[in-house]
C-alpha cells in the first residue's frame, strides 16, 4: 500500500535501539564473514608481534667449571609494545654435542634495556644438592674415536617469559657442562672439523612472539 502523503524520513538505527539479542532468538540467517580486523581492542592472547632470527655461526665454547655457563654466539631481540606483555620464544639448534661424554646444559639469560645479561630463574628448573638448574639439558657428548666425532645431536623447544617492559629485551642462550675439567661445547657443528661427507653445518633458528596479556 503507498504512502498517503508525504513519504517519511528514513531514520538509521542505532546501537541504542537494539536490545540484547539472545543467542536463542537465532533461529535463521546468517552472520557477515569476520576477519582480523573486525576484532578490535581484543588483545588478551593475541599475537601482537613476531620477530625472526638465525645463527649462522659454527662454533666452540670452552668451560672449565661446572658451575659456570658460556654465552651463545648471538643475541636475539624484541621490544613489547605493554609491560604486561608475554614474550614466547620458539628455538632449534641444528646440531649440538660435547666432548668426552659430558653433558650439556642449557640456560636462558636476558638483558632488558642493555642493562647487562643475568639467568632467567624462573625458566630453569630448581637445584638440588650438586644437580644444577637448566632450562634445557641432555647427554650430547663424542667420545676420541673417529666416529664420534661426527656425531651431534638437535635441540629444540619453547618458553614463555614475562620482562614486564616496554624497553628492547635481549635473550641469549648459554651454554654449560657438568664436569670439572676443561670440557667443549659445539653449536651449529660437529666436534671434528676436517673437510668431510659426514660433517654438516646447521642454522640456530629463534622466533619471538608478543602475546597480548
Amino acid at each position: 500500500m503507498a504512502f498517503i502523503g508525504a513519504t517519511p524520513t528514513p531514520i538509521p538505527l542505532t546501537a541504542t535501539d537494539i536490545p540484547d539479542l539472545p543467542a536463542t532468538k537465532i533461529t535463521s540467517g546468517t552472520f557477515p564473514a569476520l576477519n582480523g580486523s573486525n576484532l578490535t581492542n581484543i588483545d588478551a592472547g593475541k599475537v601482537l608481534q613476531v620477530v625472526s632470527g638465525t645463527d649462522n655461526t659454527q662454533y666452540e665454547l670452552t668451560s672449565s667449571s661446572a658451575t659456570t655457563d658460556q654465552a651463545g654466539s648471538s643475541a636475539f631481540s624484541i621490544t613489547p609494545s605493554a609491560t604486561g606483555s608475554k614474550i614466547m620464544v620458539n628455538f632449534q639448534i641444528g646440531q649440538i654435542m660435547s666432548k668426552d661424554g659430558s653433558g650439556i646444559r642449557m640456560r636462558i639469560y636476558r638483558q632488558i634495556a642493555g642493562g647487562g645479561y643475568s639467568h632467567v630463574t624462573a625458566l630453569s628448573g630448581a637445584a638440588s644438592g650438586s644437580n644444577s638448574p637448566a632450562a634445557f639439558a641432555g647427554n650430547f657428548g663424542s667420545h676420541t674415536d673417529s666416529e664420534d666425532e661426527n656425531r651431534a645431536r638437535t635441540i629444540g623447544g619453547s618458553f614463555v617469559d614475562s620482562p614486564n617492559t616496554t624497553s628492547q629485551v635481549d635473550y641469549k642462550l648459554y651454554f654449560g657442562q657438568g664436569d670439572t675439567g676443561t670440557r667443549y661445547v659445539y653449536v651449529n657443528r660437529t666436534r671434528g672439523t676436517s673437510d668431510s661427507v659426514y660433517r654438516n653445518q646447521t642454522l640456530t633458528h629463534v622466533t619471538l612472539f608478543e602475546i597480548g596479556a
